[in-house]
C-alpha cells in the first residue's frame, strides 16, 4: 500500500529579522529544478541526441489568502503580502525552509522573490502569488541527518563549517 502526504502539511517558511516564519494562509506551494543542457551528438550514438547539464537552478511558486502582517496591524508571526512585497522590493535574500510536518523533511536553501502579485476578486477574499528563485545550491534533510555535497560542508568531533559558494 502506497502512503499519501497532503499538502497542507508542507509549509513554506522565510526567515525574516532572524526567525523562520510561515507564509500565512497558504493554498499552495511548488518546487521545481531545472538544468540548462548542452544537446551533443557523437558518430557511436546512431544520430541520436545526447545531451549534458551544466547550470542548475530551482524555483519555489507560493499562493495565499491575504491576512495583515505588519507590526501593530496584523500578525507579525507570519509573512503575507503586505511583508513578502517589502521583501521582494527592497531585494533581499533570505533563507527559506518548506518543511513537512509529518516526517519531518526538509528542502532549505536561499533566495529572493523574482515576482509577486495580488488579486481582489469581487466577493472573495483577498489573495496573493509569487515566485522564490533559488541562490546557490538546495539542502536537503530528514529528520537529524542532512543530505550535502561533501565539497560544501566538513566537520571534525565538534564543528561543522560550511563553505560559501
Amino acid at each position: 500500500m502506497s502512503t499519501f502526504y497532503n499538502g497542507a502539511r508542507r509549509i513554506l517558511y522565510i526567515k525574516d529579522n532572524g526567525v523562520f516564519k510561515p507564509v500565512a494562509c497558504l493554498t499552495s506551494n511548488s518546487f521545481q529544478e531545472q538544468s540548462e543542457i548542452i544537446e551533443t551528438t557523437t558518430l557511436d550514438n546512431a544520430g541520436w541526441k545526447t545531451a549534458i547539464p551544466t547550470n542548475q537552478g530551482y524555483a519555489i511558486d507560493f499562493s495565499g489568502i491575504q491576512i495583515a502582517t505588519w507590526p501593530g496591524i496584523g500578525d507579525t508571526s507570519k509573512l503575507s503580502y503586505d511583508r513578502l512585497k517589502a521583501i521582494k522590493r527592497a531585494r533581499e535574500i533570505f533563507d527559506w525552509e518548506i518543511r513537512n510536518l509529518i516526517n519531518l523533511e526538509v528542502d532549505f536553501g536561499q533566495g529572493f522573490i523574482s515576482s509577486i502579485s495580488e488579486e481582489a476578486n469581487n466577493d472573495e477574499f483577498l489573495s496573493f502569488s509569487g515566485q522564490i528563485v533559488g541562490y546557490g545550491r538546495p539542502i536537503f534533510s530528514t529528520g537529524d541527518s542532512v543530505t550535502f555535497d561533501s565539497t560544501l560542508i566538513t566537520w571534525d568531533d565538534t564543528n561543522v563549517t560550511f563553505d560559501q559558494e
